[in-house]
Order: C-alpha cells, then structure tokens, then sequence
C-alpha cells in the first residue's frame, strides 16, 4: 500500500498535465479546414464568389483572432498552472471556436477551388495575396515573441548582474 501512496502525487500531477495540455485551444494555424464541397459555390458567379470570399474572409478574422487568443490565454494559464499551481489546470476553459475555424477553412478553400474552375483571375490574385499576407503575419507574431523572450532574457540578466530592481532593470535596456 505504501508504494500506491508515493506514486499518487506524481500520478496526480502526470494527469493534470495531461489534461491541460489536451484541454488547450489549438491556434488557427494548426487547425485543418473542414471538408465543404466545391459544388456549394458552382452556380455563382466570378463577381458573385468574390464577395462571397470578402465576407467569409471578414468573418473569418474575427473567429480566427477570437480562437488565437484563446489558445494563447490557454497557453499561458498552462505555463503558469505547471509552475505555480498545477491544480488550476483542471479549471483552464476549453471551449474554443475550432469547429467555425475548420469550417470557415474549407468554404474559402471551396470558393478558391470554384474560382479557379471558373477561371476567375481577380480573386485567384486577390486569393494568392491573402495567403502570403497570412504567411508574412505568422513570421511577424513568432518574431516578436522571439524578441520578447530574448528582452525577458536582457532584463534578467541585468537584474542579476546589477543586483538591482526589475523596473531600474527595465529602464536600463536600450531601445
């Protein structure tokens, strides 16, 4: 009975981990679209499809923000949960937009498919812009979470070197 009692605790904590880390909200670029049938969109017109991928695409960045900063608060209540208090990860809020994510996906995926079968050139331009806007965003945002952890580490060091207080440290870095 004695061995059963040790390894409690660790199993206790193996399992919040566990949990938390399968209740975090998955970021938008790691959601896959969702099927939706190209035939959806083939009786619309060229002019008809491009307004169709405005408003999807306008919907499409308010749930995608709304499902990216949900997974960041997830991220960050699990790294604060493993360090501090593993017991609040059982309370970490898990409902997310994923599915609207995955299917808003696919209908934009269905009306590019739609557009180059109708051979609408506008949109396939205005398509191929979108996507490298989306590519150069995603380096923007791992870009300045580099840079903030690599500020995290000059203030850390300074703090440590100096012996001074977080906020003198702070004023000390150069901008």
């Amino acid at each position: 009975m004695k061995i059963i009692n040790s390894n409690l605790p660790k199993l206790c904590l193996t399992s919040a981990i566990a949990l938390a880390l399968a209740a975090c909200s998955s970021s938008t670029e790691n959601i896959s679209a969702s099927y939706v049938s190209p035939l959806k969109y083939d009786t619309y017109s060229c002019s008809q499809l491009g307004e169709e991928y405005a408003r999807l695409q306008a919907k499409g960045r308010e749930i995608f923000q709304e499902q990216d900063d949900k997974a960041d608060n997830d991220a960050i209540a699990t790294g604060v949960g493993l360090v501090l208090f593993w017991p609040a990860l059982f309370f970490i809020n898990s409902s997310d937009l994923e599915h609207q994510v995955a299917s808003l996906k696919g209908d934009l995926e269905a009306v590019e498919v739609s557009s180059i079968k109708k051979n609408c050139s506008q949109l396939a331009i205005q398509i191929e812009a979108d996507r490298e806007a989306r590519k150069l965003k995603l380096k923007l945002k791992s870009a300045r979470k580099n840079s903030r952890q690599v500020l995290q580490w000059e203030i850390k060091i300074i703090v440590q070197s100096a012996s001074i207080e977080p906020a003198a440290a702070i004023r000390a870095i150069p901008l």
